[in-house]
């Protein structure tokens, strides 16, 4: 399994670990607070997304 996933976006890596664990879109966008749709544009990678290490405060309460 190891080195699977290192040549993929950042949205690949997501969409193939969410499928890994059997989870759907709809699933994963409510545990991440966000839409289905913001989901489905960075796993298809018609978003930039900025890789963090960490949480990172946006501001918005959990």
């Amino acid at each position: 399994m190891r080195g699977m996933t290192t040549n993929l976006t950042i949205g690949e890596r997501v969409a193939w670990y969410r499928r890994r664990r059997g989870m759907s879109q709809e699933v994963l966008a409510g545990l991440v607070g966000r839409t289905v749709d913001w989901l489905s544009r960075a796993e298809n990678n018609r978003m930039e997304l900025e890789p963090t290490l960490g949480h990172q405060d946006s501001g918005r309460c959990p």
